[in-house]
């Protein structure tokens, strides 16, 4: 009972030998979960909303309403400048960008944004993209395999999309996660609708509580003809709630 273990110096060579091994690949293995669990994360996890929704949950909300305006171009893609590329039948070449602000005062977080389109004809030539602080809320083209994805939201950038090829199969109506967007096919008149749970533009927000000056951009997309990158007259209004700190 309760005797002394011995061994001689082969057999403790290779029990050292072998606690060496396996602790060595432990090591390895712990590392490599833990460099994979972070870069993960970083990619992955939103910006903590806590704080403005439970700003936004109070019974102080102001409401904004403002009234925007995209007027019909009345020329064709700006060929080979500014990043455009030389035209090219059936590929993104040119985009033309307008862009306007939402400035709101110091210390301002914003809740939410309703969007209200007049009945109206809207027509565009050949495709468009329509963004809020850079994450696009509505397109009329899926270009989810190209842009950058943060938290289920696009981020558009034209130096991803410039000379990208066009494929039919990848048109329609496309809205940020959890919208409800409605508008016709390129070249096809029609009407627009927009809607979009709050949480969209509170994730947003939480990005830069210190954040005062927000833009919507309209980006309208061609790839050869002279009617490119033109569309009919945008009118709308938006109504913005939001909260002081």
């Amino acid at each position: 009972m309760g005797g002394t273990l011995s061994y001689n110096k082969t057999e403790l060579k290779s029990i050292c030998l072998l606690w060496l091994i396996t602790s060595a690949l432990s090591c390895n293995k712990v590392s490599m979960t833990d460099l994979e669990s972070s870069q993960t994360n970083t990619l992955s996890v939103p910006p903590d909303t806590s704080y403005v929704q439970a700003s936004c949950n109070t019974i102080n909300k102001q409401r904004r309403t403002v009234d925007y305006n995209f007027p019909k171009p009345n020329y064709t893609c700006e060929w080979d400048k500014n990043g455009n590329l030389n035209k090219k039948n059936d590929y993104f070449q040119a985009r033309i960008e307008q862009t306007r602000d939402l400035v709101m005062e110091p210390n301002v977080i914003l809740c939410d944004i309703k969007f209200n389109f007049d009945t109206q004809t809207f027509l565009y030539d050949d495709h468009f993209i329509f963004t809020f602080n850079d994450a696009v809320i509505a397109s009329s083209y899926n270009f989810s395999d190209k842009l950058n994805s943060e938290y289920g939201l696009l981020r558009y950038d034209w130096s991803k999309l410039a000379g990208m090829y066009w494929d039919k199969e990848k048109e329609g109506v496309y809205c940020a996660s959890g919208g409800n967007c409605g508008f016709p096919k390129h070249d096809i008149a029609g009407t627009i609708q927009m809607s979009y749970p709050s949480l969209l533009f509170q994730k947003l927000m939480a990005e830069n509580l210190n954040r005062k000056a927000h833009q919507l951009k309209f980006i309208s997309i061609g790839d050869n003809d002279e009617q490119d990158c033109e569309h009919s007259n945008i009118d709308f209004q938006i109504v913005v709630e939001y909260v002081n700190k």
